[in-house]
């Protein structure tokens, strides 16, 4: 209750002293027994006004007591639910900053993931031109088997070409000490009619025709037979 309103009930009161019960009992003081402040044998008669405002002015000023005692537990309720509420709003703060730095950890540990996986992308990448060329060499190895067998099969067919061109030349070629006496063995040979042991006919005319031609087919024959160096010319 503000002082306006204590003003207020004052000016209401009564002025008649022998209505004081009834002033006593009025609204604004019915807190009050009858054996408070005054009692009914010492209200006077001169119609003094100071035992009522006596009575009224106790009354307003417990009230304002009270009211200033509830609103001071009232205050304090405030200030402990200021204080809760602030504390809460620290605690709130706190939890904030926590989240902030948890995030933040997990932003740095994604980035971390980040690079992993691109240092992993590019080793997949290098492994895969390893790869590549690792098959290209297989490959061009593939290809160079090939034709190393392709090769190898031209050599055995020259080699056997060879050797038949050797076995040929053994019936009308012989090697005496390193010199190449072919014509001269031929011409020799054909001079001496049955004495050929190597060029089989019936008639000499016969068996020199057929070293002819076999001496022939052997013309810019290279050999190399029984370690000596012969050129059919």
């Amino acid at each position: 209750m503000c002082l306006r309103e204590i003003k207020a009930s004052i000016i209401t009161i009564p002025i008649n002293p022998t209505n004081f019960l009834q002033t006593r009992l009025s609204p604004g003081v019915t807190n009050f027994a009858s054996g408070d402040w005054l009692h009914p044998g010492n209200v006077p008669s001169t119609g003094e006004l100071w035992p009522v405002f006596q009575i009224q002015i106790q009354y307003q000023t417990t009230q304002a007591r009270h009211l200033t005692e509830s609103f001071a537990h009232m205050l304090s309720a405030v200030s402990d639910k200021l204080r809760s509420l602030r504390q809460s709003i620290n605690e709130l703060a706190d939890d904030m900053s926590s989240l902030r730095r948890s995030q933040q950890e997990q932003a740095s540990k994604l980035d971390v993931i980040a690079d992993d996986m691109r240092f992993f992308r590019r080793s997949q990448q290098e492994q895969a031109s390893k790869l590549n060329a690792i098959a290209d060499n297989v490959h061009s190895l593939d290809h160079s088997r090939k034709k190393q067998a392709t090769d190898i099969a031209w050599l055995q067919d020259h080699r056997r070409a060879r050797a038949i061109k050797i076995s040929q030349l053994k019936t009308v070629c012989k090697v005496v000490s390193g010199h190449d006496h072919t014509k001269t063995f031929i011409r020799k040979r054909s001079s001496q009619g049955d004495t050929d042991p190597f060029i089989k006919g019936k008639d000499h005319k016969t068996r020199t025709r057929r070293r002819t031609s076999l001496l022939r087919s052997c013309k810019g024959s290279r050999l190399f037979l029984l370690g000596y160096h012969m050129e059919i010319r």
